[in-house]
């Protein structure tokens, strides 16, 4: 025993000091170590900016590099050849470019510093450049040229801001692996370099980057090679590579992850073979392109191997100082035990019964002071024994009495038991009747959720809600089987859509409704009680109904009139019905009815929702969603076919003369006309209006859609009865084979307008089939409209005057004011193109007003010269005649500017008439009346007619350029506008000849006395100030 003592005293001490020393050690080296990482981790740091600031200089350099070259003022203006030593040069001076190719817009290469001219149109980089129009630097790819990764840099070359080429430069990877390998160095640090997609761009495995392996996508692409080792390439010239995974640790990923994510900083990650790696990444932002990412790395082990060999040396210290340690313990543990001996050994004789044992003193210290206390110990023990012997015989009475009391206390328990199993008892039937009352709970609740669910289900769930409906019925009820069946519209047919029990096997089965309680039911219309089915006299024969006893049946009504039926039944034993469960089933019932209403009425609705009310056709809703189904089809190769878009021709007339009415009448006569000629097979729908679509699915045959869209021209193109009257319409067809021409919903409709709108342009009754080039006039049309509605504010519209000469020239009578457009997109707009656009688009009444008040404030300026003898005329569109305002605007123009009415001229063409005749003949009258002039412009043209020309307050009639151009030439053309001239006159009116460009046609138009001349023989279209300078 001493001797262990002694020894778990030297183990103790010795387990202090190795722990403390381990403790010490160990917060050394991580301190040191810690330290020395934060140290390496900062040089890391430090390394990948530095590295990552270079590369980023170097790749804007070269970008600069290629933008100056492509920028170069006079490279467009350079022949093949110059530009090649152009290129060559720059190869020169900067090494670092591999080739530099000038690229057409088709591709070719027009000249490159290197190797051979090529087409690159089907090249990724190319495509990529034609369709975003920005320069950018290019993820690694093959090159063709090298057949190893390059990145290219791409500018586009412009004149005169229109795009005319494009520059590539391609920039071997080995460049930047150059950069890259500088950091590298052999105890275990280097660097690697991603691109935008993270492909490798720079790495010491070479492989790595001859490969493109891809650390985002886990993937390298591989060059195939033919038996020969030459490059495999596609129809289209381009390689063709195999992708292969790659293996790599998941905490590289997440470091890769974080500096492609942008991030930037440091961070450890192990690879596949356990290896620890401290690294340091950087984004590195490049012009036009997705930022690369820098990382590197450096071994931690490499790291490690000085605080390895500092470790050794601590430790071999360590082991020295623990050995001294042991030694001075021994000796200090023997000291201390020696008087523990004694004071063990007295204690075993104190155990032994002898209270006489004594120590001896033999220090004054706590050793001393020990054995002084357990001498006074021993000597209180020996008292304190004397006393407890005396309490021990006090105690054992005292417990005897305890005793008998207890006895006594246990009878009393026994009794109580008793009372409480009998308690017991009461309680558990109390809970018994407490359960049933709450199952019966539960189950109402079930029927009010049933009602709930009623009034938020979607109506689509009818047959789940009936289902719950039964359900809840049977629980709640108590009963074995059930069912729910609805009649068919005309009551002779019974099905079963929801059963329980035997009567889940007759679902969607018929059943009889002639005999039977089902017969019984739809006859009175009341619910039908049979206490015992097995004795019921019109029991149907069914082998599954044998055991039916008890059955009830409850009819479901809609309006009065049975439409189904709600039945329970019990088997084997007869259940009394009680009137609360009568009640419960016509809840049940009620519901059902409810439900079966509110499906037929979203049937109705939704009927309504997805069909013309006029014609009965599906309407665009329905259109929309057969085409989308249609379309996904065909975009998988599933399907195919023809769309038509008819369109009823001159229908508008028919709503104007007769109402709207009798125009309803030709449409429906007109959707019956279209569905015989399209068969039955054909989705047809009218989208509005006068217009319908045909869907002909699984026909894609063009030859047989022209035979399609022929029968329907032919029946549309027939008499129709309208009022009393008949009067012949025909149709304009536009059609579109899809997936050829389209694939989806949208630009199908929108191609087939398209096309049908050619059909209208080549004289209506006719059909055209749908081709690009109408896509393309259609939005050249829309973007012509959309730059016409920003030209007034923006300033490009502009007017030009060309004088009206007395017949001799030497006198200037007037000038006609002549709309330009100058738009910076598409240059100077001939009025041909942009004028019909304003008057299809409605900007031609706020272009008109612009217009009249700088013919008035040119007036203006004429009056303030002494000019107020020479008239202005402006040109006025039929849209503008026929706004209400008109004649109001005319007088306020002339009002603001302050001239005279005598010296505006107003032009009209003879269209004007066409539409409103009496009401503009009225609103010229007005303005006749303030003294305007007014004059019938390019008369012979349109719809000439002596009776209104003789009605018209108009005082001047200008001949056509196309009647002047041949007079010279074609006697009778010339006799034609002596005939016009004459007329004018005896109708009293002034005759200008317009487009006179030579001396023979002024002679002749001098003999038969044309009163006024304008033309390019006196003066093209001029500017207000050269119209000022032509005056003086």
């Amino acid at each position: 025993m001493p001797a262990l003592i002694r020894h778990q005293l030297t183990l103790i001490i010795c387990i202090l000091i190795i722990l403390t020393l381990s403790a010490a050690l160990t917060i050394s080296y991580s301190l040191v170590k810690a330290d020395y990482e934060q140290k390496m981790q900062q040089n890391n740091s430090v390394m990948a900016e530095s590295l990552a600031s270079n590369i980023s200089q170097f790749m804007k350099n070269a970008y600069m590099i290629n933008e100056m070259i492509a920028e170069y003022p006079y490279l467009k203006n350079l022949n093949a050849q110059q530009q090649q030593q152009l290129l060559i040069d720059t190869v020169w001076r900067y090494p670092f470019f591999q080739v530099l190719a000038v690229h057409n817009l088709d591709g070719n290469q027009i000249a490159r510093s290197s190797g051979l001219l090529a087409n690159r149109a089907d090249r990724w980089w190319f495509k990529k450049f034609m369709t975003e129009r920005q320069p950018y630097i290019s993820n690694t790819y093959y090159s063709l040229y090298s057949e190893s990764p390059v990145t290219t840099i791409v500018h586009g070359i412009y004149n005169e801001g229109n795009l005319d080429g494009l520059l590539m430069a391609d920039i071997e990877v080995h460049q930047l692996q150059k950069m890259v390998e500088r950091y590298n160095s052999g105890d275990g640090s280097y660097a690697y370099l991603l691109d935008g997609s993270g492909a490798v761009v720079a790495h010491p495995d070479r492989k790595q980057v001859t490969e493109l392996y891809n650390y985002k996508t886990m993937k390298k692409k591989v060059l195939l090679r033919d038996a020969s080792g030459r490059i495999v390439k596609d129809n289209k010239n381009n390689e063709i590579t195999e992708e292969i995974d790659l293996e790599v640790s998941p905490s590289l990923q997440t470091i890769v992850g974080k500096v492609m994510a942008g991030e930037k900083g440091g961070g450890e990650y192990t690879d596949l073979n356990g290896e620890q790696y401290v690294c340091a990444y950087r984004v590195i932002p490049l012009l036009g392109t997705d930022p690369w990412s820098l990382i590197v790395v450096q071994k931690k082990s490499a790291v490690l191997a000085f605080m390895d060999d500092v470790t050794i040396k601590t430790s071999l210290v360590g082991f020295l100082v623990l050995a001294f340690s042991v030694l001075l313990t021994l000796w200090f543990a023997r000291r201390i035990t020696n008087p523990l001996i004694e004071l063990v050994h007295a204690t075993d004789q104190i155990k032994n019964g002898d209270l006489n044992v004594r120590l001896d003193v033999k220090s004054s210290n706590e050793v001393g002071a020990l054995a002084m206390n357990f001498n006074q110990m021993v000597f209180e023990l020996r008292q304190h024994r004397g006393k407890l012997q005396e309490l021990v015989a006090a105690r054992t009475a005292q417990l005897g009495i305890a005793n008998q009391e207890m006895e006594a206390m246990n009878e009393e328990l026994s009794a109580s038991n008793e009372m409480l199993g009998e308690t017991n008892q009461r309680l558990k039937e109390e809970n018994e009747v407490r359960q049933q009352v709450e199952e019966n709970l539960l189950l109402r609740e079930r029927q009010y959720r049933a009602t709930t669910s009623l009034l938020t289900r979607p109506v689509d769930e009818i047959e789940e809600l009936l289902e719950s409906i039964l359900r809840n019925a049977v629980l709640l009820l108590k009963a074995v089987s059930g069912y729910i069946g609805l009649y068919d519209e005309s009551g002779k047919i019974f099905c079963i859509h929801q059963g329980i029990g035997i009567d889940e096997s007759r679902i969607m089965e018929r059943q009889s409704v002639e005999e039977g309680m089902q017969n019984h039911v739809y006859q009175t219309g009341e619910l039908f009680y049979v206490e015992d089915y097995r004795t019921y006299s019109q029991r149907i024969n069914d082998k599954r109904l044998e055991r039916s006893s008890t059955v009830i049946m409850l009819p479901l009504k809609q309006e009065g009139k049975v439409i189904g039926i709600l039945a329970v039944s019990w088997m084997d034993v007869i259940h009394p019905i009680r009137q609360e469960d009568v009640e419960v089933l016509r809840q049940f019932g009620d519901l059902a009815s409810v439900a079966l209403e509110r499906a037929n009425t979203q049937k109705k609705i939704s009927y309504i929702a997805f069909h013309d009310s006029l014609t009965g056709l599906p309407n665009r809703a329905s259109l929309t969603h057969y085409l989308e189904v249609e379309m996904e089809k065909a975009q998988v190769g599933e399907a195919s076919g023809i769309v038509l878009f008819i369109d009823i021709d001159d229908l508008k007339s028919v709503n104007d003369n007769f109402g709207h009415s009798f125009g309803d009448n030709v449409i429906v006569t007109a959707s019956k006309y279209i569905v015989d000629a399209v068969g039955e097979q054909a989705f047809v729908s009218r989208i509005g209006g006068d217009e319908f679509i045909v869907v002909l699915p699984g026909t894609n045959n063009r030859e047989q859609a022209a035979l399609i869209a022929d029968k329907a021209i032919r029946k549309l193109c027939q008499e129709y009865e309208v009022s009393v009257e008949r009067f012949h319409l025909s149709a304009s067809i536009g059609v579109v084979v899809y997936p050829d021409d389209a694939d989806t919903a949208e630009d199908v409709v929108m191609k087939a307008d398209s096309a049908m709108y050619a059909a209208k342009k080549a004289g209506r009754n006719c059909w055209r089939f749908y081709k690009p080039i109408m896509i393309e006039e259609a939005y050249e049309k829309m973007m012509l409209t959309n730059g016409l509605r920003r030209a007034l504010e923006r300033e490009e519209l502009f007017l030009h005057y060309q004088p009206q000469m007395s017949l001799e020239g030497d006198r200037v009578i007037g000038f006609e004011a002549l709309l330009r457009w100058n738009s910076p997109e598409y240059g100077l707009v001939s009025p041909e193109r942009f004028i019909p656009l304003a008057e299809q688009s409605g900007l031609i009444l706020p272009i008109g007003q612009w217009v009249l008040q700088e013919v008035c404030q040119f007036a203006r300026r004429l009056a303030d010269m002494g000019q107020e003898n020479i008239h202005v005329a402006a040109n006025v569109s039929p849209r503008q005649l026929m706004s209400d305002d008109f004649v109001t605007t005319v007088r306020t123009s002339i009002k603001e500017a302050g001239v005279e009415p005598s010296q505006i001229e107003l032009e009209i063409t003879e269209s004007v008439f066409i539409e409103l005749m009496e009401e503009n003949v009225v609103k010229l009258h007005k303005l006749r009346e303030i003294g305007i002039s007014l004059s019938l412009d390019d008369f012979g043209t349109g719809y000439s007619s002596l009776t209104y020309l003789r009605n018209l307050p108009v005082g001047i009639l200008k001949i056509d350029k196309s009647f002047i151009d041949n007079i010279d030439q074609d006697e009778i053309q010339l006799q034609m506008v002596g005939s016009i001239i004459n007329l004018g006159h005896t109708l009293g009116m002034t005759v200008v000849a317009e487009g006179v460009e030579n001396d023979d046609q002024l002679k002749l138009l001098k003999q038969f006395n044309c009163d006024r001349i304008q033309g390019y023989i006196f003066s093209r279209p001029i500017s207000e100030e050269d119209a000022i300078h032509f005056i003086r």
